[in-house]
């Protein structure tokens, strides 16, 4: 009987040792996803401030080129020669 109740307890005491080996595992695992998660955060944070800003820039090239070519337009019919210089 004692050394029926001996075995299991050394059962018992190698699977606590795997589960708390498993627990260890999952702690690590989870850290390990946490910390990627955040790294993950940051860079989508970045590239999308990075587009957003990439956008900004082509929006303003296009008011300006357009600001530009309504200036000039403006500029040639105050003088009468708008329909002249776009005829040509």
């Amino acid at each position: 009987m004692t050394q029926r109740i001996s075995s299991l307890e050394h059962s018992v005491a190698e699977k606590n040792s795997r589960m708390l080996t498993l627990v260890t595992e999952r702690e690590t695992m989870v850290s390990d996803l946490r910390r990627m998660n955040r790294t993950l955060v940051s860079l989508t944070a970045k590239v999308e401030r990075y587009e957003d800003k990439e956008s900004q820039e082509k929006a303003n090239e296009a008011y300006d080129k357009g600001h530009r070519q309504r200036s000039r337009r403006s500029l040639l019919s105050r003088f009468g020669l708008g329909a002249k210089v776009e005829a040509s």
